[in-house]
């Protein structure tokens, strides 16, 4: 009941996000490749962040909102330093991460997918995550798409929708790479499932 409860509760909070993203992201087709033009340079990061309020978790002094606003920064250092700051705030930091997950850089959505499935690993399956996920499989960007495969691939049990949104995606995707990558997913799914059913390590 705990676990229900708990999933329920993460459900109708991120459930109008997923669907927000998914209204955000742009219309072209999976696989069309289609991404935004970069900037010349990534915005500047928060020059005078706010300190935090009493008994408010912190990360190197800094409250939560500084990274989640820093996992936007085009700088792949800082935002890399960002998402690994972030995933020690837990699920608190779930909304502001599938905000990032709905960005419109490729780049960002990656590293929040990545950051997401360090948040969902070893964890009973969320329906409103796995969803989220198995849309983000359809993104236009190939890393994306590689990317939401890999966190639904941990996914532990795998819902049918994840397993499902793998074998589309080796079957159908039209980057080879992309095939590739999910169908090393799934074979290393049958491998693990195999030992499993045997009792093996």
């Amino acid at each position: 009941m705990a676990v229900a409860g708990r999933s329920a509760r993460t459900a109708a909070l991120l459930l109008p996000l997923a669907i927000a993203a998914c209204a955000s992201a742009p219309p072209s087709p999976a696989g069309a490749g289609v991404t935004a033009p970069a900037p010349d340079r990534a915005p500047a990061s928060d020059p005078a962040p706010l300190p935090p309020t009493e008994g408010e978790a912190v990360y190197d002094g800094l409250p939560l909102d500084h990274w989640l606003r820093e996992m936007h920064d085009l700088h792949p250092d800082r935002r890399k330093a960002a998402c690994e700051a972030v995933r020690t705030f837990g699920e608190r930091a779930l909304p502001g991460i599938l905000r990032a997950c709905a960005s419109e850089f490729p780049r960002v959505r990656v590293d929040a997918l990545q950051t997401l499935g360090y948040l969902t690993y070893d964890r009973l399956p969320d329906p409103a995550i796995v969803d989220f996920l198995v849309a983000a499989t359809g993104d236009p960007d190939e890393d994306v798409r590689v990317q939401a495969a890999e966190v639904l691939r941990y996914q532990d049990p795998l819902p049918p929708a994840a397993r499902a949104a793998l074998e589309a995606l080796r079957d159908a995707d039209p980057n080879p790479w992309v095939r590739t990558s999910a169908a090393n997913f799934l074979r290393a799914l049958a491998e693990e499932e195999g030992k499993a059913r045997e009792g093996g390590p």
